[in-house]
Order: C-alpha cells, then sequence, then structure tokens
C-alpha cells in the first residue's frame, strides 16, 4: 500500500493553513460581521422569493387548463 500520497496531503494542508489574525477594534468587527450577515439574509430571502416564483408559474401554467 501507498502511504505517500496521505502523507503528502496531511503536510499541503498543515502549510496551508491560515495563521489567525488578531481583531485590533472588536465594535467595528462586530459591525462588519452583522453587515455580512444581514447581507446573507437578504440574498436568501430574494433567492428564496424567486425559486418559489417560478415554482408557482410552472405549476399554474401545467394546471392551467384542469
Amino acid at each position: 500500500m501507498n502511504t505517500s500520497k496521505s502523507a503528502h496531503s496531511v503536510r499541503t494542508r498543515m502549510h496551508s493553513a491560515i495563521e489567525h489574525t488578531p481583531i485590533y477594534d472588536l465594535a467595528a468587527y462586530h459591525q462588519r460581521e452583522r453587515q455580512f450577515k444581514r447581507k446573507k439574509l437578504l440574498k436568501n430571502l430574494f433567492e428564496t422569493a424567486i425559486f418559489l416564483s417560478f415554482a408557482g408559474f410552472t405549476f399554474l401554467t401545467l394546471f392551467w387548463g384542469v
């Protein structure tokens, strides 16, 4: 069994790890996190609304004459 491939992948993962960056302004960090969360929530709501609109439109067109 060849173990060099798995040993290489472990070494590669260890060397590509990103070091922790210290947070100097905690209030600004929390504000930025809230902005990211709000932006992600709005994006998810928008995508959900589009999906439901397409699903509703498809359902209506398929069963229009029934």
